[in-house]
């Protein structure tokens, strides 16, 4: 288990979409994309199109991966 800045406890199996901060578990994301030798998990289609319009926005929600 993890904590995040937030407070919010998640499952170390799971991952935050950079885009809604949604957890997301690997298995079950809808979405995924690279991004410079990183693989991200996305809660829907939406989210990850948004990152790739601006992942430099969505960026600094990323920590640890």
């Amino acid at each position: 288990m993890f904590q995040l800045s937030s407070g919010e406890v998640v499952d170390e199996l799971s991952h935050i979409d950079p885009v809604c901060r949604m957890q997301v578990s690997p298995d079950d994301a809808p979405t995924r994309r690279s991004h410079q030798g990183t693989t991200l998990y996305f809660c829907s289609p939406s989210c990850a199109a948004k990152f790739e319009e601006a992942p430099e926005v969505h960026l600094p929600m990323i920590t640890n991966t």
